[in-house]
């Protein structure tokens, strides 16, 4: 009988873990590819980004400027410029990040270059996960 008390307190708090850590977003997979790097932020990334009720964009680069934050439609329209797809990876410098937060929880990350190439910061290796010349409308938009 107390074995069976035991595994049923056991299984509880199990169960309770599981959906507190599902309600709290993981931080960013590490991926050893390219095409895992896409995939992953069609399958996870973008779906977490859903959630994002802020976004503020921080400008880099030798006179970096003040980071702006932005909310309401702009959010979505962010969000949705960024389509991940399979293209030659380049270098350059980063002229921004775009960081999703939901409240005070930082959702994901992503570096962007001057014409919109742009990724999902990731332990590792930068990995390029599309090109948007919206995401550089919008950013230059706010970062004026």
């Amino acid at each position: 009988m107390p074995r069976f008390v035991f595994a049923a307190l056991l299984a509880g708090l199990c169960a309770s873990c599981s959906s507190a850590d599902e309600a709290k977003p993981g931080g960013p997979r590490q991926v050893a590819t390219q095409a895992e790097a896409v995939k992953e932020a069609k399958e996870v990334d973008l779906k977490l980004l859903e959630k994002a009720d802020r976004v503020v964009l921080v400008p880099r680069g030798p006179k970096p400027g003040e980071s702006v934050t932005v909310k309401g439609d702009d959010v979505a329209a962010l969000r949705k410029s960024l389509v991940p797809k399979a293209l030659s990876p380049s270098g350059g410098k980063t002229v921004a990040t775009v960081q999703f937060y939901q409240g005070d929880v930082l959702l994901r990350e992503v570096w962007m270059y001057p014409y919109g190439e742009w990724g999902f910061e990731r332990p590792g290796t930068k990995w390029t996960t599309g090109e948007s010349d919206d995401l550089v409308a919008l950013v230059r938009k706010h970062l004026k």
